[in-house]
């Protein structure tokens, strides 16, 4: 694959943004007191060497990354206000491996934990996503279709959960609408039972999104639109 994909731009926001924090994580008291421009030059610095291969290799790389650079601003920003209400990051690209059952487990890595800074061991996971916030949220609406945040929440006993969206000059929390400890539980439970079931042979109903369905390569052997 030769071509730039949004996933790619996706991974190097997440370097960058790891590469920051621990440059930063031996500030107890996080960066407000670190000069604006000094953190945007850090920033910038950093982003030019995430980027650096990329570019050499391919051209539209430099328009992915003053599209990062838009954000920066903004999400220097953000942690400010992150900090402002006591947050204070602890951690970032985090291993897990989660026992579900004797013969199911899940592995995973969290892209950051935050803790308050009042000593109360209370703790945050956040996700970082270059989508914007509208669609995140529409994503989380609904109780049990975001499995990710729940999951990451579970691992690490945090009582709050969201995605970081990143999205050109606008950086936003997006949180789940629900209680993170019930929404862990029941998708949990879910994946349980959905693996017993494939153990046991039962068939998996075809759920197929409708505006996915309608450029799938496989629609005329799916056939979903002669169901009804």
């Amino acid at each position: 694959r030769e071509g730039i994909e949004k996933r790619d731009f996706g991974e190097w926001v997440h370097a960058i943004l790891h590469q920051f924090h621990s440059k930063y994580i031996q500030y107890n008291q996080g960066i407000k007191n670190i000069p604006r421009m000094e953190l945007e030059q850090a920033l910038h610095a950093i982003s030019a060497e995430v980027f650096a291969q990329a570019v050499q290799r391919d051209y539209w790389a430099r328009a992915w990354l003053l599209r990062w650079q838009q954000s920066i601003p903004a999400y220097i920003e953000a942690q400010l206000k992150s900090e402002a209400e006591g947050w204070r990051y602890q951690n970032g690209e985090v291993p897990f491996e989660l026992p579900l059952t004797d013969n199911l487990q899940m592995r995973g890595r969290i892209d950051r934990i935050d803790v308050l800074a009042d000593a109360s061991h209370v703790v945050r996971v956040l996700d970082y996503k270059t989508q914007d916030a509208r669609v995140l949220g529409n994503k989380l609406k609904q109780a049990g279709e975001d499995v990710q945040l729940p999951f990451y929440a579970h691992v690490f006993e945090a009582t709050e959960a969201a995605f970081i969206s990143i999205e050109k000059n606008k950086v936003m929390t997006v949180k789940p609408p629900q209680d993170v400890a019930q929404l862990a539980h029941a998708n949990i439970e879910r994946l349980k039972l959905v693996f017993a079931q494939m153990r046991e042979g039962a068939p998996l109903p075809a759920n197929g999104v409708d505006a996915v369905c309608a450029y799938c390569e496989m629609r005329g052997l799916c056939r979903k639109v002669e169901w009804k």
